[in-house]
C-alpha cells in the first residue's frame, strides 16, 4: 500500500519591487563650431503635467527628465520650460499600453509603446526617438534637442 502526502505551497508573496515605466529624455545640443551633438544642461527648468500641479519649478542644472505616462489613457501632455527667459514648449506623448504580469505578489505593471511625439518649437528644436518600448526607468527613450 502506497501512501502519499500532497501539500499546497502558500503562494502569497509580498511585492518588494517598485515598477515604474517612465519615459526618460536627455537634453542635447549641436555644438555651433562643428555640429557634434553633445549633452546639455537646462539652466532653470519648469515642468507641468497637463491637468496636474507643477512637477518642477526652477530646478537648476538638469541634464535629463523622466516623464510618467498615464496608465489609463493613450496620451500624456507636459509643458516644459528650460529657461526663465524663453517661451516653454508643450510635448504630447501618444502611446499604446500593455499590462505586464510581474508576479502574484506584485500583480501587473503597465508597459508602453511610444507611437508619436507632438511638440511645439519655441525652444525645442527637435526630438529623436531612440527606444519606443517604455518598460523600465533604465533606458533612454528620447533626445530633446535645444
Amino acid at each position: 500500500m502506497a501512501v502519499g502526502f500532497v501539500a499546497c505551497d502558500d503562494q502569497t508573496e509580498v511585492c518588494d519591487q517598485v515598477f515604474n515605466a517612465d519615459l526618460r529624455a536627455l537634453f542635447k545640443y549641436p555644438r555651433p563650431t562643428d555640429g557634434v551633438i553633445v549633452d546639455t544642461t537646462l539652466p532653470y527648468v519648469t515642468v507641468v503635467a497637463k491637468g496636474t500641479d507643477t512637477l518642477f519649478k526652477g530646478a537648476t542644472g538638469l541634464k535629463n527628465l523622466s516623464f510618467s505616462l498615464n496608465g489609463t489613457v493613450d496620451s500624456t501632455t507636459y509643458y516644459i520650460k528650460g529657461d526663465s527667459t524663453v517661451t516653454g514648449d508643450t510635448i504630447t506623448f501618444k502611446y499604446s499600453r500593455k499590462p505586464h504580469f510581474v508576479s502574484p505578489g506584485c500583480g501587473f505593471a503597465t508597459y508602453y509603446t511610444l507611437d508619436t511625439v507632438i511638440f511645439t518649437r519655441y525652444a525645442i528644436d527637435s526630438i529623436r526617438i531612440l527606444n519606443r518600448e517604455v518598460t523600465t526607468n533604465d533606458d533612454t527613450h528620447l533626445y530633446l534637442f535645444y
